[in-house]
């Protein structure tokens, strides 16, 4: 595989460390597309043979899903220019949905987490 100079493949960072210095996320339908999106930082689900393994279900990633969802890799590519020449900021329908999905999306949840604990 060819990779630009800026396309990065590591076996050896961490995994928040990638999250966060990553700009946009390419996956299939794996649940790191939730993790990376809590960050409103954009997604793409890539699918190039349209063979998500299950039945539609409780999800329905192009009604619910928190980024696009792209079949043909060239229009991946293309996604991917929107997002470079826009400063890869995530869409506003995708925000609205993280907003939706998640209770909080503030920095507070170790807080909550260790408060719950003293509570309980």
């Amino acid at each position: 595989m060819e990779l630009n100079e800026n396309i990065t493949i590591s076996l050896e960072d961490s995994y928040q460390d990638l999250f966060r210095d990553s700009s946009i996320l390419i996956t299939d339908y794996s649940s790191v597309a939730f993790d990376f999106a809590y960050l409103k930082k954009p997604v793409i689900y890539y699918q190039p043979n349209d063979d998500y393994p299950y039945e539609k279900g409780y999800s329905v990633f192009e009604e619910m899903g928190l980024g696009d969802v792209i079949l043909k890799e060239e229009d991946t590519v293309d996604k991917i220019k929107e997002y470079i020449d826009t400063g890869c900021l995530m869409e506003n329908k995708y925000i609205e949905r993280v907003n939706n999905f998640f209770k909080y999306t503030d920095k507070n949840n170790c807080k909550r987490v260790y408060e719950w604990i003293l509570n309980d």
